[in-house]
Formats: structure tokens, sequence, C-alpha cells
């Protein structure tokens, strides 16, 4: 499995307008060409591009990630416009030149589980308006029959916009002839996901956000309990059955589609004994199996990392792999984790035996 584009513009094409540039569909279309030709061979399962809500977010919204773009209310929309776009045209290549590969091509949407925080209309409208900013506004165009944006996306982003002054909505509208180039163009849904939220609308969230933005325009707030935090991750709020309940919503939202879980993990402390990420993926891999039971068509999951990687502006401070690297050992020396191994052990026996210890069993 390869991901082509996982965040890293070549700094070129960021100065000629990287994601603000509708051209970077052309740019990343030639860029998938040149990976089909050189490694389609041996790969067959290709993802596009990952993440576009976090990367659209981060990058072209917050600033916090490169280019460090501050733009939420204008950028944040033209970016993942762009993605869809770029998506779309990786595609249609590998379809149009490379079928004969016999592959298999995603894009990689981000969604973590929204629960109401009540039972009032509000908080349920925000719980649908929450899905549509961040998985619909990038799955819809592609898994929804009709194509095109989710309409709660289109009508809160135009009625704001209108308010503000702006002539035209600042989501900028797909023409027909693309709303017919991005639909379908995924085999499979690829699910990448971590944390839950209860999801809340109310007269406390007056005047919290900037003006314009996508904050402002989604206009919700978040809780969550305090035993889903993962100290040692400032983003991730872990709460198994969560997953179990997104994995329900994407098979009635978008007509039970094939899915394949790209990235779930945890991340813990240095060192072997990594007890919370062992706990972590039990229950997460057991809510994947209570969905495969309920019907949802489940066929792949990936655990994020194999290794301790480097998570962006974190850097090395947040360990995500099942093996931990010394960054300090000029050799990079890798040393596995108890949670490598009871991982290895649930591969190799086909259960999630709570139960299990390594170091009863001479690992």
């Amino acid at each position: 499995m390869i991901t082509i584009y996982h965040w890293d513009l070549p700094l070129r094409l960021a100065e000629l307008g990287g994601w603000l540039n509708e051209d970077i569909a052309n740019w990343l279309g030639d860029y998938a060409r040149v990976a089909y030709q050189n490694f389609g061979d041996r790969v067959k399962t290709w993802l596009t591009i990952n993440e576009p809500f976090i990367h659209c977010s981060l990058g072209y919204a917050s600033g916090k990630h490169a280019p460090r773009i501050v733009s939420p209310g204008e950028g944040f929309y033209e970016c993942g416009r762009n993605v869809l776009l770029a998506h779309a045209r990786m595609y249609h290549i590998y379809y149009d030149e490379f079928k004969s590969q016999g592959g298999k091509v995603s894009l990689i949407f981000s969604s973590d589980m929204a629960f109401p925080l009540t039972d009032s209309r509000d908080d349920a409208e925000a719980v649908e308006d929450y899905f549509a900013f961040t998985l619909g506004q990038y799955a819809h165009p592609i898994f929804s029959p009709q194509g095109n944006y989710p309409q709660r996306l289109i009508y809160r982003v135009g009625n704001a916009s209108s308010a503000q002054g702006y002539k035209h909505s600042r989501l900028k509208p797909f023409t027909p002839e693309q709303i017919n180039y991005i639909r379908g163009t995924a085999d499979f849904f690829a699910l990448n996901s971590y944390s839950s939220y209860y999801i809340y609308r109310n007269d406390s969230l007056k005047e919290l956000f900037a003006t314009p933005s996508y904050e402002d325009d989604l206009y919700i707030g978040t809780y969550t309990e305090p035993q889903w935090t993962i100290e040692t991750s400032p983003w991730m709020y872990g709460f198994a059955p969560g997953l179990y309940n997104l994995l329900v919503y994407l098979k009635k939202e978008y007509n039970d589609p094939v899915i394949y879980i790209t990235e779930n993990g945890s991340s813990d402390k240095m060192g072997f004994y990594d007890e919370d990420k062992i706990d972590y993926y039990r229950g997460y891999l057991n809510a994947v199996l209570d969905a495969i039971d309920d019907g949802v068509d489940v066929r792949m999951y990936c655990a994020w990392s194999l290794m301790d990687t480097f998570e962006w502006n974190h850097g090395y401070l947040i360990r995500m792999g099942l093996y931990e690297l010394d960054i300090n050992d000029p050799n990079r020396l890798i040393f596995s984790r108890k949670s490598a191994l009871i991982y290895k052990e649930i591969i190799r026996s086909r259960k999630i035996d709570p139960d299990y210890n390594p170091e009863l069993n001479g690992l």
C-alpha cells in the first residue's frame, strides 16, 4: 500500500500557490503517473492523498503545518476543493492508463466519532454539521449518488458568506462537469480514525470563533470525558465504542462501502511497557469486530504505526510506534515494545485475548 501524497509539498510548488492553485490537480496527476509507471507492477493498493481535512485545516486555516497559511474562511475551502480535483485526476489517470495493473485507488479520509451532548435538536443538528464539514466535505462528492458537497455545508457557508457581505459563497462550487469527474473515484473507503467527541451548539459559543472561518461557519463546541484523555497525545481521546458507531454511520451514510481502516492506534510513554497502547488496540479491534458482526464491510485494519515516526510539528515527542525508535542513537536503533508482541500474537492466533501476556509466554 502506497500513499502518494502525505502533506510534503515541494517548495517550488508551494511558491506557485500550492493547494490554493487549481493547477495542482495536473501537478499531482503527473506525479501519480510516475509512481504508477515505476511501482504499479508491485503496488496494488494506491492511496492518493492523506487526510484532506487535517491537511487543509492545519496547513491553510490555522497555519500550524506547512505552508503555515492562515486563511480559515477561504483558503481552507479552496484547499479541500483542489484536493478533490487532484485526487480525481490521479484516479482517472490510473484507470485510463494503468487499469491493466489490476490495482485499486482511494483517497484517505480522516474522521472521529461525534455524539450529541444532549437530546436537544440543536445538538443533533450540530453533529450532522460536524460530519458535513469534517468528513462529508471530502467523502460526499465521491461516495454520494448525486456527488457534490453536502447540502448542509453549502447552506451554512453560503448563509454566513452572505451575512458577512460576500457576493458569492466562500465555498466555491463545482461545475457540473467537475461533479461528474469526482463522483465515484474511490474503489474503497479508506478511513483514519482515533478519537470521539460530544458535540453541542448553544449560546456559550458566541464570539468564540474568528470571522470569517470554517469554525464560525460550523459553529459547534466539543466535549470529551476525562477518562478518554490520552496523556501522551494532546489531540487524541480514546473511546473504543466510538469507532464501532463511526463504522455503522459510514455503512448507512455511504451505501455500505468496502472499508479499509488505514490508520488507528495510540501513543504511549517511551519504554517497553506501553500498557495504555495495548488497552487501546484491544478495545478498538474489538469494536471493529463488533461492527463486522453487525454487517459493516471492513476488509482491512492497519495499526499506526509500525515504529515511532516524525509526527509533524510534534516531532518525535509523540510515540505512536509498536516499536520504539531511539532518535538519539546515530544508528537509529529500534526496540520492540510490549504492544508489538501482543499485536503479533493477535495476528498469529487470530484472537484478541485480554489475558495474553508475552512475558509469561517466553517472549
